[in-house]
């Protein structure tokens, strides 16, 4: 039976057309959180082949600035030592700055977006995703 050259040709188009396609998102799954591998597919990837967004890791660092605003509330009683007790109204409620510290990170089962390098040996933890 003699070979189609069409389908030669649409197979070498295929071929060539993908090299040119960025690399997709793929959904992974945590198997260990410590040391951190996951599953993508059949795929099994350790920490080595992992880069993972910062904001994703247990004790990452940002400091926030929260601008002032109305507020409508009072503050809680408190006892003042020999002046008894009393409480604030407040109009107005802000952070000027302050460092908060993300203390959880990845679980076992946890869902992750990840994308691969182009060589496929790398790949990147972009974030923690969940189902609705």
């Amino acid at each position: 039976m003699k070979e189609n050259p069409y389908s030669k040709m649409v197979e070498l188009m295929k071929k060539q057309g993908a090299t040119s396609n960025p690399p997709s998102v793929q959904i992974g799954e945590v198997i260990s959180p410590n040391p951190l591998t996951i599953r993508i597919g059949d795929l099994q990837i350790d920490k080595d082949n992992i880069l993972i967004a910062d904001y994703l890791l247990k004790d990452y660092k940002r400091k926030i600035k929260i601008p002032e605003v109305v507020a409508t509330g009072e503050t809680n009683n408190v006892s003042v030592g020999d002046h008894g007790t009393h409480k604030h109204s407040v109009d107005k409620i802000g952070i000027n700055e302050v460092e908060i510290i993300f203390l959880d990170t990845f679980k076992q089962g946890d869902k992750l977006a990840a994308l691969s390098t182009e060589d496929k040996q790398t790949y990147i933890i972009l974030a923690r995703v969940v189902s609705l």
